[in-house]
């Protein structure tokens, strides 16, 4: 994903919000849509 594991853990566990960046990387990695990852992790 090109994301440390250390970045990933905290957005997972909501210490770090989510950036544009971050759920198009999830998009990429996942298959799941970045404005439902940003909207579900509000």
């Amino acid at each position: 994903m090109n994301m440390s594991y250390t970045i990933l853990n905290e957005v997972l566990n909501c210490k770090r919000a989510v950036t544009t960046e971050y759920a198009l990387l999830f998009e990429a990695a996942l298959g799941i849509d970045a404005e439902f990852v940003l909207f579900c992790m509000i």
